[in-house]
């Protein structure tokens, strides 16, 4: 099952859709389970529900009795199906007969366009499909053409959703059809797929009979690829009356489609029907058809341009693409350094809330009930941003705004948020002299609420002019005070404010998302009214991790699976790491702040000296110092930093044949730039293994000599030793880092840290 989010822009504004997709094996009422244990949260928030059934079977009409076991998970949001039947696509109507939606999807005409270029973007977006050339060169792509941006469709192929997924959206074009030619190999899973699938689709298509075929690489029009399609089609043509599909993985130039078509035109007694298909579009001018068109709001969105010359420019270096297998020939790798340029955007949230124990690490968070909510890896308690009189006056000045008193105040039920509320609360006494009510509300389910709740009495009580706050002490993503927004819809027409405490986004662009969806408001009687407000009292971008991410619950399975290696687990490392183990267990309810890293052995941990970019002071606690330097990274990854020997601003991402890591003169060799082992150990930890290791072999020589000089003790005091082998170990551990030559057994280097920590 694949769940994803798209927003659909429509009349009535932003809508938000979850599209779920599901295979055979999975039933509509365990499809509804899943999405109500693990996505509730997410969905809630959202204005539908698109569900597609299994690609491979045809519907006349979708089953009532069956989707009802998903509206009665999700009562308040809008259902539909999407399916096909006899080659033809189409969307169902509302199938939540107790929700009126605002915005009828299935009479959208564009909608299942809308839908198919979102979701065939994203499997380009989220591959490594697109290669930006690195800066000074250019592609010569297989057409002899050049060009700074090239698009390997076959790339795109990394699951089983996206192969069926591609089938679905070329249904349509299937019919009549007796065969596939694809023209390069690198789509042959896509079009092998298709004939299975087809076959189960319409039992009148037999596989044996259904035959696929490539061209064993690109067609750039010369004589000398005349033989090689003559032999493609003639495969195809042999015992097939039908028409073929040619199948193009993308398309830039009209000229490209022209020699296809002039090669086959001119084959003797070649008779079938041809229908050609792009899988992508990258301009608007081929006529040929296409699943989707990547045009200018795509581009603009991703950073890249398609553009095409006869010659490269001057002084750009010429990178040439394979013509067979589709890759760039040469690859490049820059390192990014980390300088002050990297705090700026964070450094006076930091120096404002160092030392206040605002900060956590590996963090569970509750709700009032000690129900789990979710995992933090890194966590922020605005309680205690409460004690700073910096935040307190920041506060007064949103509040100060306030026109006129809310009638009400809605908020989570978790301490932070009542802490928040109650602080609030007081304020907005002080200022209009009257009591404001508050409710404690998770997530607005009026469908399961009593009728006589005070709360929906009144809401509906309220009217246009009327005015709610909605209060949220941290939002990450915003889907919290999306949700709120979602059920308010039901009993209220009058204006919201959205009031945060701290907005901790993982990109800028998210919270400006949240903010642009929240402010919407519908119009009222075909008249325009003023948007709601949103607004956060303070606003940082660090790293969303949830257990999976989070760079110590990665530490504590590391550890599970180390002692249950058989030669651990007699070894004197084993007691050391289990209280590892169980530090880590009990840090995730109250969290990590000055026991963040290991104490290995007898030998005091590294103490923290102070005067660094990311904190001068001294004094800062483990946690202050990781959520500092996380922001900092976070920062580069999508912002940019400064290559190393240039100005240029780079985001630390991989975007093939162009690698950017982390400079290794930060944290690796003699001569570091930051020199502190708690610094180099967060930088271990922080950054993804796509960040650190280095893929050119003169680079990765040059980390493992690092390596090797640190095993070695330079540049190590001796209560570094140990510390620092363990967090080698584990970057190791997880292949972050190449291991050294010679090969030393990670169990060596862990050995090490323990018994070079525990001196006689």
């Amino acid at each position: 099952m694949h769940v994803s989010i798209f927003n659909y822009q429509s009349a009535a504004g932003t809508k938000q859709i979850a599209f779920v997709a599901f295979e055979r094996h999975l039933t509509y009422g365990r499809v509804a389970s899943i999405l109500y244990d693990e996505y509730k949260n997410r969905i809630q928030s959202l204005d539908a529900i698109v569900l597609r059934p299994p690609v491979d079977v045809p519907l006349k009409k979708p089953p009532v009795k069956k989707v009802a076991t998903v509206i009665k998970r999700f009562p308040h949001l809008p259902l539909y199906v999407l399916y096909s039947h006899e080659y033809v696509i189409t969307l169902s109507k509302n199938y939540n007969k107790q929700i009126v939606p605002d915005l009828a999807l299935h009479a959208q005409a564009d909608f299942i366009s809308v839908l198919q270029s979102r979701q065939l973007e994203k499997f380009v977006v989220h591959s490594a499909a697109l290669f930006k050339s690195p800066h000074g060169t250019i592609f010569r792509m297989p057409s002899q053409e050049y060009s700074h941006t090239f698009l390997r469709v076959g790339n795109i192929q990394v699951s089983r959703h996206v192969l069926d997924s591609i089938f679905f959206w070329t249904i349509p074009y299937l019919k009549g059809a007796g065969s596939i030619l694809t023209d390069s190999w690198s789509i042959s899973s896509i079009a092998l797929n298709i004939a299975r699938l087809l076959c189960r689709y319409d039992n009148h298509v037999k596989l044996e009979q259904f035959h696929v075929n490539m061209l064993t690489s690109h067609f750039d029009g010369q004589k000398t690829m005349d033989p090689d399609t003559e032999n493609s089609l003639y495969t195809l043509s042999y015992g097939n009356d039908k028409k073929i599909l040619f199948l193009i993985s993308s398309i830039k130039t009209q000229k490209s489609l022209e020699n296809i078509q002039r090669a086959i035109s001119t084959i003797d007694n070649f008779s079938n029907e041809m229908v050609y298909l792009a899988l992508y579009k990258l301009v608007q001018s081929p006529s040929v058809t296409a699943l989707c068109t990547l045009g200018d709001e795509f581009c603009e969105k991703n950073g890249v341009i398609f553009d095409s010359f006869g010659e490269p420019p001057v002084g750009e270096q010429v990178v040439e693409i394979d013509n067979k297998v589709f890759f760039p020939i040469k690859i490049k790798e820059s390192e990014i350094e980390l300088n002050p340029k990297c705090t700026e955007a964070s450094r006076d949230f930091f120096r404002k809330y160092e030392n206040r124990q605002i900060f956590y690490i590996h963090r569970d968070s509750f709700y009032i009930n000690r129900d789990k909510y979710r995992h933090h890896g890194i966590y922020i308690d605005v309680s205690m941003m409460l004690s700073s009189e910096h935040f307190l006056t920041l506060l007064q000045e949103k509040l100060d705004g306030f026109q006129e008193p809310p009638s009400l105040i809605i908020y989570p039920p978790h301490e932070h948020g009542r802490d928040f509320v109650t602080q609030i609360k007081a304020r907005l006494q002080d200022k209009f002299g009257i009591v404001i009510p508050d409710f404690q509300v998770l997530d607005l389910d009026f469908a399961i609420m009593d009728e006589k709740n005070q709360l929906i009495k009144l809401l509906t009580s309220k009217g246009k002019d009327d005015f709610i706050l909605v209060v949220d002490d941290v939002s990450t993503t915003g889907s919290r005070l999306r949700k709120y927004q979602q059920g308010l819809r039901s009993f209220y027409t009058g204006r919201i404010g959205y009031l945060v405490g701290v907005a901790r986004p993982d990109n800028i662009k998210t919270w400006e998302q949240s903010i642009k969806y929240l402010r919407y408001r519908a119009k009222v009687k075909g008249k325009a009214v003023a948007p709601h407000d949103v607004m956060c009292v303070e606003q940082v971008v660090i790293p969303d991790w949830n257990e999976r991410e989070c760079p110590w619950c990665i530490e504590k399975r590391c550890i599970e699976r180390t002692l249950k290696n058989p030669k651990y687990q007699t070894h004197a490392v084993a007691r050391a790491l289990k209280n590892r183990y169980h530090q880590l267990n009990k840090g995730s309810e109250i969290g990590l702040v000055d026991n963040v890293f290991a104490s290995i052995g007898k030998v005091p941990k590294p103490a923290f000296q102070g005067g660094s970019i990311f904190a001068p002071n001294s004094q800062v606690s483990e946690a202050d110092l990781v959520a500092a330097i996380s922001s900092g990274l976070q920062h580069v990854r999508v912002i940019g930093g400064t290559l190393t020997g240039s100005k240029e601003l780079e985001k630390l991402e991989t975007e093939y044949p162009h690698f950017k890591i982390v400079r290794m003169d930060d944290y690796l060799g003699e001569k570091a730039s930051f020199n502190e082992a708690l610094i180099k150990a967060v930088i271990f930890r922080m950054a993804y293994k796509r960040e650190l290791h280095a893929i050119e072999e003169a680079n990765v020589q040059r980390q493992k000599e690092g390596i090797l000089q640190f095993l070695d003790g330079h540049g190590l005091s001796e209560g570094e030793r140990g510390f620092f082998e363990y967090e080698l170990y584990l970057a190791l551990k997880e292949r972050k880092l190449p291991k050294p030559d010679p090969n030393k057994k990670l169990f060596s280097i862990l050995e090490s840290a323990f018994t070079k920590s525990n001196p006689v």
